[in-house]
């Protein structure tokens, strides 16, 4: 059986990481501290070609 209090604090611990990440990313914003265009372009680049990994080659 699971310890229901154990998986609340768990779920409620991974929760306030998630707000204090959304927090500190709203006063970034808050300061003008966004990525570079190059710094934009390498994340995206990285995930496009993971992207064309994934699909099958077209016939």
């Amino acid at each position: 059986m699971v310890d229901f209090t154990a998986q609340v604090a768990e779920e409620t611990a991974i929760n306030l990481s998630q707000i204090a990440e959304i927090e500190a990313g709203l006063a970034e914003a808050d300061r003008c501290e966004f990525a570079s265009e190059e710094e934009l372009a390498t994340v995206i680049a990285k995930y496009v070609k993971a992207e064309r990994r994934q699909q099958p080659p077209s016939t």
